[in-house]
């Protein structure tokens, strides 16, 4: 098992950018003692107000790479941005499955 995530792994000053749509760490503390593993760290955050650091509003929506859960979580429970070079293959592939979901499931693209 890898140790948890920190700083270090994230891209600097990351917390000053947009999250929307990026990888990011959970802080340890935000998850039950239980579930303090560098997997259940790593959340795919698609959207919210939060995602954007001038908006007043705080929530960042998406889900645990890990499992799929959809949650919400505050701006200030994660990190940052994780840097490429430290996402386990595995992320990698799942994050590759949440971006593309419209090629694969045959679905239609909304637009107008």
């Amino acid at each position: 098992m890898r140790k948890l995530y920190v700083a270090s792994h994230c891209i600097p000053r990351s917390h000053h950018e947009s999250y929307e749509n990026s990888v990011l760490v959970l802080k340890p503390e935000v998850l039950k003692e239980s579930c303090r593993t560098a997997e259940n760290q790593l959340f795919y955050a698609q959207h919210g107000f939060g995602c954007n650091p001038m908006a007043r509003g705080r929530a960042v929506m998406g889900q645990f790479l890990i499992d799929g859960e959809e949650v919400r979580f505050n701006r200030d429970d994660f990190i940052g941005i994780i840097d490429d070079k430290h996402l386990p293959e595995w992320a990698q592939e799942r994050l590759q499955r949440l971006q593309t979901p419209q090629e694969q499931s045959g679905g239609m693209v909304m637009g107008g």
